[in-house]
This record gives C-alpha cells, sequence and structure tokens, in this order.
C-alpha cells in the first residue's frame, strides 16, 4: 500500500473539493450583493471559508482582509465600504423612527390632554413650592381626613381645573396664566365657572344652607366671586379674622368705614363685632 499515493489522492481530491466551494461562494456573494464584482475583489473571495454570504457578512470578511485590503488601494476600501452603506435597507430604521416619532407624540397627546391626574399634587408642587403652597397644607382645604376636602380627591386640580390646559397653554407660547377654575388673575376661567368650582363642595346637602342665598343676593348681581372674600391659601380664611374682613367689606363698602366708630376706636378689643354680625353675605340682603 502506498500511503504517499492514498495521501496524493485524498489531497487533490481535497482540492478540487474546496476550488468547488470557493467558486460557489464567489457565485452566492455574487448574487446577494448588489454591486458583486467590487465586492468579490474586496473580500478576496479566494481565502473566505465556505459559509454562505449575505450583505451583511460582507463587512465581517471586509474587516478581515481589510488591513492587507487597505495597504494595497485604500481608494477602493473607501469605495467598497460607501456601496455598502448604500446597499443596506434603510427601511427598517425609518420606521423605528417613525414609530418613536408616533410614540412621543401619542404621549405628549395623552400627557397635555386636559383631565384630572391621580397624582395629587405632587407635579404642582414642583414649580409652586411657595408660602402659600405651605400655608394651604394647614387649612381645611388639605385635610385629607376631611373626605369633602379637595385634597382628599384630586388635591389642586380640584379647584383649579386640569394641570394639562396650564401646562398647553404654557407650551403654546403663551405664558404660564393662572389656572382656569379659581383665581384673581385675569386669565381665570369665567365667574360662573368659579363659583362652580366651590358649588362642587360647598353646594352639598351639608353646605347649602350656607350658600344658597347668595344666588340671586346684591353681591351675586354685582358679580362678586368667592374669591373676592374668601382666600383658601391660607391656614385659615382671612374673612373671618375681624379686621381682615373689615378690610375686605371696605374695599367696596368705602362709605360703611365712618359709619362704625366704636370699631375705630377700639381695633385691638376682642369683643368688637365684624361686618359679618349683622351682615351675611350668603343671605339675601334688603334692597
Amino acid at each position: 500500500m502506498d500511503p504517499r499515493g492514498a495521501l496524493g489522492r485524498w489531497y487533490a481530491k481535497t482540492k478540487a473539493e474546496a476550488k468547488t466551494s470557493q467558486q460557489s461562494v464567489q457565485k452566492d456573494l455574487w448574487k446577494s450583493c448588489s454591486r458583486g464584482a467590487i465586492w468579490s475583489r474586496i473580500c478576496g473571495i479566494s481565502r473566505l471559508e465556505y459559509f454562505q454570504i449575505s450583505q451583511k457578512r460582507c463587512l465581517i470578511l471586509l474587516i478581515r482582509s481589510g488591513i492587507q485590503m487597505t495597504s494595497r488601494n485604500p481608494l477602493l476600501l473607501c469605495l467598497a465600504l460607501l456601496l455598502f452603506a448604500g446597499a443596506l435597507p434603510a427601511q427598517e430604521p425609518a420606521r423605528e423612527e417613525q414609530g418613536t416619532t408616533e410614540n412621543s407624540a401619542t404621549s405628549a397627546a395623552q400627557k397635555y390632554t386636559p383631565s384630572y391626574s391621580e397624582e395629587g399634587a405632587a407635579s404642582c408642587l414642583r414649580c409652586h413650592a411657595g408660602g402659600e403652597m405651605r400655608a394651604i397644607q394647614s387649612g381645611p382645604h388639605f385635610n385629607l381626613q376631611n373626605p369633602g376636602a379637595p385634597a382628599a380627591h384630586h388635591y389642586c386640580e380640584s379647584c383649579h381645573g386640569p394641570g394639562s390646559i396650564h401646562v398647553s397653554r404654557a407650551h403654546g407660547g403663551r405664558g404660564y396664566p393662572p389656572l382656569t377654575e379659581f383665581g384673581r388673575g385675569k386669565d381665570t376661567a369665567p365667574r360662573d365657572e368659579q363659583l362652580a368650582a366651590c358649588m362642587h363642595c360647598h353646594g352639598t346637602a351639608g353646605e347649602v344652607r350656607k350658600t344658597i342665598g347668595f344666588y340671586g343676593s346684591p353681591h351675586d348681581r354685582k358679580a362678586i366671586n368667592c374669591s373676592t372674600c374668601h382666600t383658601v391659601h391660607t391656614e385659615s380664611d382671612p374673612i373671618k379674622d375681624r379686621e381682615e374682613q373689615a378690610e375686605t367689606c371696605y374695599g367696596c363698602h368705602r362709605k360703611m368705614r365712618a359709619g362704625h366708630p366704636q370699631f375705630e376706636a377700639e381695633s385691638m378689643n376682642i369683643h368688637v363685632m365684624k361686618c359679618s354680625d349683622c351682615h351675611d353675605v350668603h343671605r339675601p340682603l334688603p334692597e
């Protein structure tokens, strides 16, 4: 037995199979790449392992033989890279980018759609954290134990309306106006809406007797709002304080200041009566 002859025949057979494999690889590469002739020159087909080539794997082959090819023909290498970048499918990134844009638009639309938030005052307090915000937390409107308090439901938005309106106006380039439901700013909601915000709680069966007389009264006909007299962002309503109440009433009833000299003379006397001791604005007043 001639071992060399057998080895020679095996070697010749293996070489023939390898040549056939190389030709197959070259054929596959030509089919898979739109610029097959250039890729075959760049990637060095004769030195490749036998595996199915695709456009993306051409880049792997290019990197593997890139050092040698760069030293030989760097201009051709740059051209191949540009051709490869142009041959890659651009639809998938475009769809992904489009999907991301659509998702962002949907998220923004949901975020700024007028609605009441369940997150409470956390978002509001990021900007509105001044003295008034700290004071209201000690007042009855922020009492979480009181089921009738706004804070027991939706916090700031119960009185001020959806915060999304506030944010959307700001993002529209119209500044940061006061919120819509309650306040003394010129951009607040119409009077009827402001009163409705208060009546949502103070118009219930337990509170209606205190407020029902306001409708149709002279104060109502003069377009006075609840916020004209009442201040919510305090530990206690200043209108209940004797001196504060007098100053509030004198804002309109200027002639009445001289009508109660006892009040002026004994301003420090806690027993001096308040305007509301005789005048109840929540009840109809005589014409």
